[in-house]
């Protein structure tokens, strides 16, 4: 009787110990999403521009700025790779399949984190980046054009780290569930 006692002291330990594994894995950081922000930036910046070309003015932000504004956060793409990779899988894995087995419109409906996670670094970098510039070129509609090169425009003067540092925050302090962001410390 002691003996399974103990045996069952020690399974729901075990349990415990893997739940709560599996709870701290179901959250991403503020400072992955930080680092996902500054690295998906350069193809999402590129992407939005490509996708609004025509339609803004010639001496407008885009054109006068982008390429410089891009530059700031391809610089830190490398940077920021380890831990955007780990937030890209967990949001990736997180959201559940569309059931449209007709149309696999991303990542979300395979196994991203078999998928991604087994590959060399220099084989996923561009798979995920131009996953970015198809998701945002199919968001970018012409009305946002203008609004999008506003934001560009209002984010250029602020250092990468800090923009997407406050945009992390934000993300956390409005509940973003799947998945959700860990609290701060």
């Amino acid at each position: 009787m002691r003996v399974a006692r103990s045996g069952l002291a020690v399974l729901s330990a075990l349990a415990l110990v893997q739940s709560q594994a599996a709870s701290a894995q179901a959250c991403v950081s503020e400072a992955e999403v930080s680092a996902l922000f500054v690295y998906a930036m350069p193809p999402a910046l590129e992407s939005a521009r490509n996708s609004c070309d025509g339609r803004l003015k010639p001496q407008g932000f885009f054109a006068q700025n982008g390429t410089k504004l891009i530059g700031q956060y391809a610089a830190l793409q490398s940077e920021t790779w380890p831990k955007a990779k780990r937030a890209l899988l967990l949001f990736a894995s997180s959201k559940k399949p569309t059931g449209k087995a007709s149309k696999v419109s991303s990542f979300a409906d395979l196994d991203a984190n078999r998928l991604l996670g087994n590959l060399p670094d220099d084989v996923v970098r561009p798979l995920i980046d131009a996953v970015i510039v198809e998701k945002v070129a199919e968001q970018v509609k012409p009305e946002h054009c203008r609004n999008i090169e506003r934001v560009a425009a209002a984010i250029a003067p602020i250092d990468p780290r800090s923009a997407a540092a406050l945009l992390a925050t934000v993300m956390s302090l409005v509940g973003v569930k799947e998945p959700s962001i860990c609290s701060a410390e």
